[in-house]
């Protein structure tokens, strides 16, 4: 075997061990969150409050995801934070952010 082929072999089970050294401790940090994490509440009557971000380059694509959310009766409110005008619906609060953040959206 060749020093560049030993070489190369090298790197990649010590590429291989950071990867699956990384997931484990990544699988390790999800259990120790759920074990301490805050049990969920359900809300009193049943009905959820959404939050979305993003920017809705057509009204009509909007419309056709908002609209039956909105409309749905396990649906509380739905806040939109959005650069782009929204049509008003019903339970659907926009909210724009400043100019100078805007571009991070």
């Amino acid at each position: 075997m060749s020093r560049s082929s030993l070489t190369r072999r090298l790197r990649g089970i010590l590429l291989q061990t950071a990867l699956r050294a990384s997931m484990a401790a990544y699988v390790a940090f999800l259990a120790g969150a759920r074990r301490f994490a805050r049990p969920r509440r359900a809300s009193a009557d049943g009905r959820y409050r959404f939050l979305l971000t993003g920017t809705f380059q057509s009204e009509n694509w909007a419309d056709a995801h908002l609209r039956p959310l909105a409309r749905s009766s396990r649906c509380e409110s739905i806040t939109v934070v959005t650069v782009k005008p929204v049509r008003a619906l019903d339970k659907v609060f926009v909210v724009a952010p400043q100019t100078l953040l805007a571009p991070i959206i």
